[in-house]
């Protein structure tokens, strides 16, 4: 019923008018206005769930995929639909921890990766704010809905802007031929692939974002997601900063379960857990971890490095300590040993903070 679609706007339109219907007679059998039927399929609004659930009866949709349906027409993976094996998720790292704290962050970047207007989205802000761990989120829900699936191209590696390409389609699987530009081989073998492309970590090759204009002109059917510490600046580019993970209101005496209620807090927690399996957040302790991730300004990956302490160290040891950690220089013990070495240690996450 939905492959072969990237967006519900378009494929809204096409079973319209297979049914033979104009918008008008279609508003009015589904009790919306005839705006809201031609900003549907214009990708300009998300129907509301009651809306998308209207639309199904009226459009034939049987029983067993209508759960698929509303979840496609509301921009978010259907709630019991396996990710397909094949080209979807090819490419696409799996994190080995869940991401907490981001589902509406995750929701609205879908909705505008969907939306065909949308063909380059920036996720940007500080180092440790977590763009890289919610692009492959993104990226992992999403690739079932492109035709040809998404692909990871990781930058952070590249001391070179002009490999940018080189690395595109190695990703992209496509192989150079040295006889030719590889942005015009680029060009034929992605014109007409409905592709999910994740360039992470732009801001080390800044240079290199008008080739990917470029290839975005050529190639319609393309969309990229990148992660940068800064715009590309180019035509087309749309933004979409990325905010600290929310922290627990900062007055007033605040009990465990308000403190519990914060994403920030709840990282902390599970992120301790992993090194310290009978650690849980109580009375006594709850206003130590409170303040700690106020101290890292909610920032996920300090707050990471900051539980990997308590192994040894209590909330309240640890809070006492913070000055100093986060003046301290990078470590590789401090972090997990397969993060980035920008990564692990704390200092150089939070100095800035």
């Amino acid at each position: 019923m939905l492959l072969g679609r990237s967006t519900f706007g378009g494929w809204l339109r096409e079973r319209r008018r297979m049914l033979d219907l104009t918008q008008a007679e279609l508003a009015r059998r589904v009790g919306c206005s005839e705006i809201t039927i031609r900003k549907i399929e214009a990708n300009d609004r998300i129907p509301s769930r009651q809306i998308a659930e209207l639309l199904a009866g009226m459009l034939d949709i049987p029983s067993a995929e209508r759960a698929t349906f509303v979840a496609f027409a509301r921009g978010r993976p259907a709630p019991s639909a396996p990710h397909p094996a094949g080209p979807a998720v090819q490419g696409v790292p799996a994190p080995l921890t869940r991401l907490l704290g981001r589902e509406q962050a995750a929701a609205a970047i879908a909705r505008r990766l969907l939306d065909e207007e949308v063909r380059l989205l920036t996720l940007v802000g500080p180092p440790g704010i977590g763009k890289t761990r919610l692009a492959l989120h993104v990226a992992a829900e999403l690739g079932p809905q492109f035709p040809d699936g998404a692909r990871f191209v990781p930058l952070a590696a590249l001391a070179d802007a002009q490999l940018v390409l080189e690395a595109v389609a190695q990703a992209a699987g496509v192989g150079a031929d040295a006889g030719r530009a590889l942005a015009d081989q680029l060009v034929d073998a992605l014109r007409e692939r409905a592709l999910l492309l994740v360039l992470d970590n732009f801001e080390h090759v800044l240079p290199a974002a008008s080739e990917i204009a470029q290839l975005l002109t050529h190639c319609p059917r393309l969309t990229v997601l990148a992660t940068s510490r800064a715009a590309l600046h180019v035509r087309g580019e749309q933004l979409f900063p990325v905010a600290p993970l929310a922290l627990p209101p900062p007055c007033g005496p605040l009990d465990a379960a308000q403190v519990a209620s914060s994403p920030a807090v709840q990282l902390f927690v599970e992120r301790t857990q992993a090194v310290a399996p009978h650690f849980a957040l109580s009375a006594d302790n709850a206003p130590a971890v409170a303040a700690i991730c106020a101290r890292l300004d909610g920032l996920p990956l300090a707050i990471e490095l900051a539980a990997a302490r308590c192994r040894l160290l209590s909330p309240a040891a640890l809070l006492a300590r913070l000055a100093e950690l986060r003046a301290a220089l990078p470590a590789p013990a401090q972090g997990p040993g397969d993060l980035p070495p920008r990564h692990r240690g704390l200092g150089p996450a939070v100095r800035g903070g």
